[in-house]
């Protein structure tokens, strides 16, 4: 098996909208909500089997709170916020994942960001996602976990979630936030 990363461009729009949409349902989430140069997939041969999308975010404000850093993040640098990170099913194990959450961590740091944060998503009445130990084994600590945090978002998009159903959706987020290492 012969993984590449590449930037995340227009192409790849269809296909990581699939992979996306396969993990965690329509309407939660959006290519939008990704910068440019911090979002990458992950492909072997042709067939893309990996993505994350990530943006920066300022050090004040909600994302910066959830993080644990009111009035800036340590220095005031910007906070990553990694929006989605997914790995198709038979790929998983394989290290891609890490690849990808390595690569968008030193892409961040380079474009000034000094905290990394994600919300760990913890399905309603289903065990904890393998996401919550995935990231814990890379660096990130559990902050606090945010009770219903999809549930407006379900309403206003129509969102059907992937284990509620119709909305409102009832699954709570989990806040995991990461020094990153000094350039």
């Amino acid at each position: 098996m012969t993984v590449t990363l590449t930037p995340l461009t227009l192409d790849d729009h269809e296909a990581v909208t699939r992979l996306i949409d396969d993990a965690v349902g329509a309407g939660f989430w959006s290519l939008e909500s990704a910068d440019e140069g911090l979002s990458f997939v992950a492909r072997d041969d042709s067939e893309t089997i990996g993505a994350v999308l990530a943006c920066l975010a300022a050090a004040v404000g909600p994302t910066a709170a959830d993080a644990g850093a009111p009035g800036g993040a340590d220095g005031g640098g910007a906070v990553l916020h990694i929006r989605e990170l997914v790995v198709v099913a038979g790929h998983r194990r394989d290290g891609v994942a890490t690849r990808l959450l390595r690569r968008v961590e030193r892409e961040g740091r380079a474009r000034g960001a000094s905290l990394a944060l994600v919300y760990a998503w913890l399905p309603a009445g289903k065990a904890e996602p393998e996401s919550v130990p995935f990231y814990g084994a890379n660096g990130y600590v559990a902050r606090r976990d945010i009770p219903s945090f999809y549930g407006p978002s379900s309403v206003e998009l129509g969102a059907i979630c992937p284990y509620c159903g119709d909305p409102p959706c009832r699954c709570t987020a989990r806040v995991l936030v990461k020094q990153l290492p000094a350039r």
